[in-house]
């Protein structure tokens, strides 16, 4: 796997542009990563905003927007 930094560049902001030199597996490694990453802050985020709803006499929740 090949993940290598080629360039760094600082801005004005702070923040930094870089260029990396990727093979397939690591294309593959980091667009997993960042999935699984993101899945992750979401299911955290719904987990804290979560309010559950009175159910109806059907069983289902509410499921009004």
């Amino acid at each position: 796997m090949k993940i290598e930094v080629t360039m760094i560049k600082d801005n004005p902001d702070g923040s930094v542009d870089c260029t990396l030199d990727l093979d397939e597996e690591g294309i593959n490694y980091l667009l997993k990563f960042a999935l699984v990453r993101a899945l992750e802050d979401a299911i955290k985020l719904a987990e804290k905003e979560y309010t559950p709803h009175e159910q109806s006499e059907s069983g289902v929740g509410n499921t009004e927007c």
